[in-house]
């Protein structure tokens, strides 16, 4: 089977990290720094990077005991070839480096099934949205700049390469007269346009998801749900199946672009304690294009439905943890809710205690999600939001504490075959699960449900990773009485 693109980037990735590695021995080789009479070990990032995800360090000559068993009759081939291919001057010759036709494809497996390629992926993604250098804002820029920009460029970065590089990799990667290294330059590139592709996929299939997204949204809502009125007539577990759906919604949104007018509207910031400020609200809604509406309508809603529940049970509404435009929004929403009349207000059914809880736990997910501490499709923190039960805590709790590694250590003897017993999924693949997927979503053909292959299809699969998480959440499902 011939490889898929997103295996030769992550191969490419790889190969670059080796080549960095054993190029820049600085780069992955720990130093002392000293104050005073004291002295202090410390790792380069890239070094604490690679640990992080079991790196195993071929760029060293002699085979560390503890790799012993598993590399040591291999160690000096793999040594030497990796060597070898980390001398080649031409980043185009580096990305074609074959690691089976080299004879390294094992080294190649584990990498791909352990994450190596991805090491680095969140520091670097992190440090460009502390610079507001992030791709999706470099993208947003462009378009509004020039509506016909297709994406962001390799290149975007070059002149910034410096600040970046020495901050993600420190002062190894450059030379005496700061010059940035060849090869860190190199490796730089096969990051980002990593980066870029991923992020390419997201906004594709983002815009295919966005009709479907909105099609349940108007189900909800009604037809005209972006004007400023809302409806009244749902209960507590009702706004939770709007929250759902919002979140949804708001995740096929995060590439669209709006208008620079629309940026200058929403950059004046309505006072809330005048007393025109409902009505200040509501003239710039009227201003805003429909996407810039799209884009405000899910902080709104759920200002909105915030308010009417704070009104309903006589409380304070709870402010949600949003950065400071998408909480000015939502206050936009809690000041409409005041003006609704008391007496629709008393109409509505009152909700019992485990719903506002339920309700509140979903907002504060929500905002999680604005906030990047959750991808918008992942789904993870709503799944576990609205499992009830008095292991919920202990469920919240394992993931955030264990994070990638949920279930690793239980079930580290547990073969793939094992687990899929054990998950009751003798196939490899949980029922509700598509079975074909395609590196290009634009290949999917419309319709297909990815229960059919197609051109260009590739078949769905867990990695073993993936598998043990499950593992270990139905095992405090069954053992909380939650499920079987």
């Amino acid at each position: 089977m011939p490889a898929t693109s997103s295996t030769v980037r992550t191969v490419k990735r790889l190969t670059h990290h080796m080549r960095l590695a054993f190029r820049l021995p600085k780069l992955v080789t720990e130093f002392e720094t000293s104050s005073g009479d004291s002295f202090e070990v410390k790792e380069p990032k890239l070094l604490q990077a690679f640990r992080a995800v079991g790196v195993v360090p071929f760029w060293e000559e002699e085979c560390p005991a503890e790799y012993e068993k598993q590399w040591g009759e291999r160690w000096e081939h793999i040594h030497e070839t990796l060597e070898e291919m980390s001398n080649i001057a031409r980043k185009t010759e580096v990305d074609k480096f074959h690691w089976t036709k080299m004879d390294v494809q094992d080294v190649a497996k584990v990498a791909r099934e352990e994450g190596w390629e991805a090491c680095m992926d969140s520091e670097i993604e992190s440090y460009l949205k502390s610079q507001e250098w992030d791709i999706q804002t470099r993208y947003m820029r462009a378009i509004q700049a020039d509506p016909k920009a297709d994406f962001v460029l390799m290149g975007a970065w070059d002149s910034e390469m410096i600040q970046i590089v020495t901050h993600l990799l420190g002062d190894g990667a450059v030379d005496e007269q700061r010059a940035v290294y060849s090869v860190v330059k190199d490796w730089w590139h096969s990051m980002i346009s990593a980066l870029l592709d991923t992020s390419r996929k997201y906004k594709y299939r983002a815009l295919h998801r966005l009709l479907i997204a909105e099609k349940r949204v108007k189900e909800l809502l009604g037809e005209d749900f972006l004007q400023s009125n809302m409806r009244t007539d749902f209960t507590a577990k009702d706004a939770r199946v709007v929250i759902t759906a919002l979140k949804r919604y708001a995740g096929c949104l995060t590439w669209q672009v709006v208008t620079t007018q629309d940026l200058k509207i929403q950059s004046k910031v309505v006072d809330l304690t005048k007393p025109d400020a409902l009505e200040k609200i509501r003239a710039r809604w009227e201003k805003l294009s429909d996407m810039a509406k799209r884009k405000e309508f899910c902080q709104l809603a759920l200002g909105w439905m915030q308010g009417i529940l704070a009104k309903k049970l006589n409380k304070q509404v709870q402010q949600p943890d949003l950065e400071t435009e998408d909480l000015i929004v939502f206050n936009y929403g809690v000041k409409m809710a005041e003006a609704v009349p008391r007496s629709q207000v008393d109409a509505m059914a009152t909700p019992e205690p485990i719903e506002v809880a339920q309700f509140e736990r979903q907002l504060q997910d929500f905002s999680d999600m604005w906030l990047g501490r959750d991808r918008p499709d992942d789904g993870l923190s709503t799944a576990l939001s609205l499992f009830e039960g008095d292991n919920i805590e202990e469920m919240r709790k394992v993931f955030f504490t264990e994070s990638e590694d949920i279930g690793v250590e239980r079930f580290a003897k547990m073969t793939e075959e094992d687990l899929h017993v054990y998950l009751g999924i003798p196939s490899g693949i949980p029922a509700v699960f598509r079975k074909y997927t395609a590196d290009d979503p634009d290949s999917i053909p419309l319709g297909n449900s990815g229960n059919e292959s197609f051109e260009g299809a590739e078949p769905v699969g867990l990695s073993w990773h993936q598998e043990v998480w499950l593992a270990a959440m139905v095992g405090l499902s069954v053992n909380s009485g939650q499920g079987g």
